[in-house]
């Protein structure tokens, strides 16, 4: 009886890991998953904005005098991925409770990519870029 226990456990035991490891492999999937949304997300937003007048290639420090801010269409094009994927990954995650770590994974990859892309890409917009 004990030997016929300890198989069961064993095998309990290998399940309880193969288990594990898969939903380890799930997350990082779906956290990847993330990071290419955000990529993607980004590249979309770059290339839709509108073009900023050419004075803005002139480095902040370097500009002979003010300009005006970038047209509210700039902001808003940038600003979707963002509402999109936070709004309806919220809607997500209050509704499907067993989906709620996807959605949270899915987050994760998304906030780790598109701010890094978005702030290098506005402020080479706004704020200029030449070598030094």
């Amino acid at each position: 009886m004990a030997d016929s226990d300890q198989a069961d456990f064993a095998r309990l035991h290998r399940w309880w890991i193969v288990r594990h490891v898969v939903v380890v492999v799930l997350q990082a999937m779906v956290f990847v998953g993330g990071c290419v949304l955000a990529f993607y997300s980004a590249v979309w937003a770059l290339r839709t904005t509108p073009d900023l007048p050419a004075a803005y290639a002139v480095p902040a420090r370097d500009r002979a005098g003010e300009l005006p801010g970038p047209p509210i269409m700039y902001w808003l094009i940038w600003a979707l991925p963002p509402t999109l994927i936070y709004g309806i990954g919220g809607i997500m995650f209050w509704r499907w409770k067993a989906g709620r770590w996807i959605v949270g994974f899915l987050w994760a990859g998304f906030t780790v990519i598109f701010p890094i892309i978005a702030l290098l890409w506005i402020g080479m917009d706004v704020g200029g870029f030449a070598p030094s």
